[in-house]
């Protein structure tokens, strides 16, 4: 096989992912702002389910029919 054959399938074989530098750091840009995203999108859910049991009151009664009985 030609020399210059093997390297470029062992330059190619090594190399991964995107291929100039720029498209490299563009892809670390949107990782950062996927893994930011999930983030907040899990302590938003968290909160909204504390609001969610702080605001909850029990009910009182539970049907028209427990007040009848009262009354």
């Amino acid at each position: 096989m030609n020399p210059k054959r093997l390297q470029r399938l062992a330059r190619k074989s090594i190399q991964y992912g995107v291929g100039t530098k720029a498209q490299q750091t563009l892809q670390k840009q949107l990782e950062c702002q996927k893994v930011t995203r999930q983030h907040n999108r899990r302590t938003k859910k968290i909160l909204d389910q504390e609001k969610d049991i702080n605001c909850t009151r029990p009910r009182k009664y539970k049907n028209t029919r427990d007040i009848e009985k009262l009354v």
